[in-house]
């Protein structure tokens, strides 16, 4: 497997450095340019005419006020290359990959690109802890904004989007999935991260709600878990849904997250098995046999002890 961990590091302290009046231009060659490989796939797939406009792309890459006082994330920045993060991505993709040796079909290549998150951005800041990944076609994203909370947990939100790169040749995302189909996909790439870096590296978005919302999230979600289209709502939540006109269902944030980490905790507890060894199999058996849409309430109280963390 080839990869790529993009040095981000000196592009944005390049544009991070130079006079305003600089920075855009810096940012198309530093920036742009050079990830042309890794975002032109994304924006021929939705807005074929944007891949000469830096104003739509930007916020695909690195979403930052090109205008504005730099000072903050300099900082951020230079934590950032005090704790290697760069490094510390590339060592977790290697961890990742070898956890499925023999056993899965690994992507020839990946790319990784990791920047600054925008502290501006309550959501981000509040909901997200500052730090989330996106995956796209040839690899994945990583925006982080370093806290003393998130920066141990980079290696999981790692293994979390590298776990989806084999998921998804197993089970392809189609117009054919089901939102059982995706909160599995969440659900395993989750407990991967857990089965490699311990659940106290868990990412916020399946460790906020409380008991009662799980219970209420498990029972909306298990009644609608063979629903194809636009399933977002159940997934994210409607804290999510509102911020990006998705509709909601009147479900907490990233129910469908915690829905599914649980649901497959409970696959794995019932079969004895490893989430490596689970990856290959479908999300119709693993959510059949978690019975987790089924369960009483001795399965909720045994994952209670996530809640609220």
């Amino acid at each position: 497997m080839e990869l790529v961990v993009y040095d981000t590091l000196a592009a944005m302290r390049a544009v991070l450095e130079a006079p305003p009046l600089q920075r855009r231009e810096l940012y198309h060659r530093q920036l742009i340019e050079p990830l042309r490989s890794y975002w032109e796939p994304i924006v021929q797939s939705f807005a074929p005419d944007s891949s000469d406009d830096d104003d739509a792309i930007r916020p695909l890459l690195w979403n930052i006020d090109l205008a504005g006082d730099t000072t903050p994330h300099l900082e951020a920045l230079d934590r950032l290359e005090r704790a290697h993060a760069w490094a510390v991505v590339a060592e977790a993709i290697r961890t990742a990959a070898r956890a499925f040796t023999h056993r899965a079909i690994l992507p020839e290549r990946i790319e990784c690109v990791l920047t600054l998150g925008d502290p501006n951005d309550a959501y981000f800041m509040h909901w997200l802890r500052g730090s989330v990944g996106a995956n796209s076609v040839r690899g994945f994203s990583l925006l982080i904004w370093p806290t003393d909370e998130n920066l141990p947990r980079l290696p999981a939100l790692v293994a979390h989007e590298f776990h989806h790169k084999v998921r998804l040749a197993f089970e392809p995302w189609s117009e054919q999935t089901t939102l059982g189909d995706y909160i599995v996909l969440e659900g395993l790439a989750e407990a991967f991260a857990a089965e490699l870096y311990g659940e106290e590296r868990i990412g916020p978005w399946v460790t906020t709600l409380s008991a009662a919302e799980l219970d209420q999230a498990r029972r909306v979600i298990g009644a609608a878990h063979e629903a194809r289209g636009d399933i977002r709502g159940y997934v994210f939540g409607d804290t999510v849904a509102e911020r990006f006109g998705i509709k909601p269902v009147g479900l907490p944030f990233c129910a469908g997250y915690a829905v599914g980490y649980q649901l497959v905790r409970a696959y794995l507890r019932r079969s004895g098995k490893s989430v490596v060894a689970t990856t290959a199999i479908p999300s119709a058996q693993i959510i059949r046999e978690s019975a987790y849409f089924a369960a009483d309430d001795e399965i909720i109280r045994a994952d209670s002890n996530l809640m609220r963390r």
